[in-house]
């Protein structure tokens, strides 16, 4: 949006009952833009990586710089930072932690000022913070020699998806396994000693779209129990 002039014209007129006309004059007033924020200024992240919410005007008014509040953040969200100064750089950068298991929201008040000094309207930034997705099923299960491991894992993000793996382990007749995403896991595993085994799956959370926030690997063990063999000593025996 340019400068624009307004031009007026000042007639003097001497008094009556003549009214002479006197020599005119123009007044020019300058008339600089008031810069207003692009509406609907949105972004989501996950946790713990920075905003990337970039300002604009709308007209655009070259040269605006911008400051705002720290932002009114829900869920306890940590990392939002105020601009007290205006400054060029018109990106909201923090980064930002969501501490919880559901996605929260950050709320900065956004304030434009023209390269003329016009201050524009107070608009709200929201930036939306998914969480990092875990794994809250136990992380141990036994099971018997040849039954299923029947494990469902559970997160308190919803639409939270799974892919795990399972390496081989001596001892467990079944071979490594990886990037499965079937939930429940299931499958038989068969223990070929005589002492207890323990088999870890690797699980991956990710978090729903559009984000897809990957988590932190967790591990569940399976100790597989050996069947039971009877051994009579001495194996005939007459009495």
């Amino acid at each position: 949006m340019d400068t624009n002039d307004v031009n007026y014209i000042l007639t003097p007129k001497g008094p009556g009952p003549n009214n002479c006309a006197g020599t005119s004059s123009t007044l020019v007033v300058t008339v600089n833009p008031t810069p207003s924020v692009t509406a609907g200024l949105t972004e989501t992240i996950c946790s713990g990586t920075a905003a990337n919410r970039a300002l604009s005007t709308n007209p655009v008014v070259t040269g605006t710089t911008y400051y705002w509040t720290a932002p009114t953040v829900t869920g306890g969200i940590t990392g939002g930072t105020a601009r007290t100064s205006p400054g060029s750089d018109a990106n909201i950068t923090n980064v930002l932690v969501n501490p919880t298991a559901l996605p929260q929201t950050a709320t900065y008040k956004v304030i434009p000022i023209s390269p003329d000094g016009c201050i524009g309207a107070t608009r709200d930034v929201v930036i939306t913070v998914n969480p990092t997705p875990t794994v809250s099923s136990d992380p141990t299960k036994t099971i018997c020699d040849e039954t299923s491991v029947n494990y469902t894992i559970t997160s308190a993000t919803p639409g939270t998806s799974f892919e795990w793996s399972r390496a081989a382990v001596t001892g467990i007749s079944e071979p490594a396994v990886s990037g499965q995403t079937s939930n429940p896991i299931t499958g038989t595993l068969n223990n070929t000693t005589n002492a207890a085994i323990d088999v870890t799956y690797v699980i991956t959370p990710t978090g729903p779209a559009p984000t897809n926030c990957p988590g932190t690997p967790f591990n569940l063990v399976v100790t597989v129990q050996p069947t039971p063999d009877v051994i009579a000593t001495p194996a005939l025996e007459t009495i």
